[in-house]
């Protein structure tokens, strides 16, 4: 748990965490700590490092369940696609958590029972025509062709007062996070890797 400095995911589960602890009125440390483990999680159980949702697409699955989030994609127009996803076990020695080989056989499992889902995402092609359904505050995970990955990088959609549609996310570079200057449809084409957009829409916690 770290409110100083976050990754791209670690950003969008904080900001997630945060707002609903106030919308429901849940103030305390503790309180954010079980709302962050609620959405960190699968199922929200910490059971051993492959219990941990890894995977963006299946964070925003297990979070739909959850009631957390409503995945928009399809119903915006997205495309159905299946991709093989096996990034982490491909790259143990990248992963300190993949050492014990445990950790990795459970993680193999994830990664099998993932290959069988078909996942729905826009084009990047194509975000022209759906932005107008996108809504400010929906969370936007940019899918990219990179072999066995989903998605290479997370943020939040801002609907400025002229209508045009930015992207607040934590990059990689100067340290802070950041609005990009252009909307989010150009800064999805500026990258080559990047091949479309997953739209997730955090929902109200339930009175």
């Amino acid at each position: 748990m770290n409110l100083r400095g976050f990754d791209c995911v670690t950003f969008i589960e904080n900001v997630l965490a945060v707002s609903r602890c106030i919308k429901e009125n849940r103030l305390t440390f503790d309180d954010y700590r079980r709302e962050l483990q609620s959405l960190r999680y699968r199922r929200g159980v910490i059971d051993g490092y492959s219990s941990r949702l890894h995977y963006f697409t299946d964070w925003i699955a297990d979070n739909e369940r959850k009631g957390i989030l409503k995945n928009v994609t399809k119903e915006l127009g997205g495309t159905a696609i299946q991709k093989k996803l096996n990034f982490m076990t491909a790259h143990r020695a990248s992963y300190a958590g993949l050492a014990d080989d445990s950790a990795f056989a459970r993680t193999s499992r994830v990664e099998e029972r993932l290959d069988s889902s078909v996942l729905y995402y826009i084009p990047k092609s194509r975000i022209a025509e759906v932005q107008a359904g996108v809504h400010s505050g929906d969370i936007i995970a940019i899918t990219t062709d990179i072999e066995g990955l989903d998605v290479s990088h997370t943020g939040i959609a801002i609907r400025t007062s002229d209508g045009s549609l930015l992207y607040l996310h934590a990059p990689n570079v100067h340290g802070q996070v950041q609005v990009t200057k252009e909307t989010l449809e150009e800064h999805v084409k500026k990258f080559h890797s990047y091949t479309g957009i997953i739209v997730a829409r955090p929902l109200d916690p339930p009175q």
